[in-house]
This record gives C-alpha cells, structure tokens and sequence, in this order.
C-alpha cells in the first residue's frame, strides 16, 4: 500500500491513536519482540508498540529509521520502585523516525512540534503516568534536546 503524497502524516497519526487503544501498555524487557506477536498478544512496552507503528508505517510506503541512544537507569525509578536494584545504569532507547514527505519526522513531533507541544504544556515528560508511546500525543518527550533554548 503506498499513500500518496501529504496523507502520510495523517496516517501515521491515525495508527498511532488506534493502537494507543487497541495495545495496552506493559512493562517488558523482550525488545526483539515481533511486531506480529505484539499485535497478536495487544499489549506491548513502548518499544514494542513504537515497533508496531515503524512496521505499519513500512507497510504503507514510509521509509523508517531509528535512533538509538542511552537514559540514565535512574529516570525509570519512579516507574519501577520495586525493582531499582535490577535496572542498568543506562538503558538503550529506540526512537522512531518517519520519512514523510521528503522530511524526516521523529517520533515525539508525530502530533504536533515539540515546539508547541512545549508552549501548550508547563510539564514534560516524567515517567510517573502515561508511557511514552502515549505521552508523544500531547506530552513534550525531548529525548533530542530540540527544546534546549526555548523561552
């Protein structure tokens, strides 16, 4: 399926508010997962269901690409009180981006820019709530540093 030109955005935003309902967020450590069996199981970590949203997006004739890049352990403690003891000291993030339109399109601007997504907010992404693959919707998660010098 190849979408044409300017309906690429609107897709991608389109799967990823369906699959926001139709996977529930689970904490997992299996980041090899497949995407079929993510969809099969509907449930996934972020990772996994971010996974499911590249393959889609591949499906429908958008080129992908990830970035990989390490978060210190600790910004997970609030999530896993419990398990602290357990996490690395840095933890290897993958985040999605989309070549929509002859740009490319990171995961966090999926719905808006991090820009405004940093205007209509006081509060960034913390960890304590939502997941990240939620968060991007309406929540700053600037993992790149895009906000760095804002007003």
């Amino acid at each position: 399926m190849l979408l044409e030109s300017g309906t690429g955005l609107a897709f991608l935003r389109s799967a990823h508010l369906y699959l926001m309902k139709a996977l529930q967020p689970v904490h997992s450590v299996n980041e090899r997962q497949l995407a079929s069996i993510t969809l099969q199981k509907k449930e996934g970590s972020c990772s996994q269901r971010a996974a499911v949203l590249e393959a889609i997006a591949r499906a429908a004739g958008i080129p992908t690409r990830v970035h990989a890049f390490g978060v210190k352990g600790s910004f997970w403690y609030l999530r896993f009180r419990f398990t602290r003891p357990f996490i690395p000291k840095c933890i290897l993030l993958l985040w999605p981006q989309f070549y929509i339109d002859g740009n490319g399109l990171d995961f966090d601007e999926l719905h808006a820019s991090i820009d405004q997504l940093a205007t209509n907010t006081t509060d960034g992404f913390t960890d304590t709530g939502e997941s990240l693959f939620e968060a991007v919707a309406a929540t700053p998660v600037d993992f790149l540093g895009k906000t760095c010098g804002l007003a």
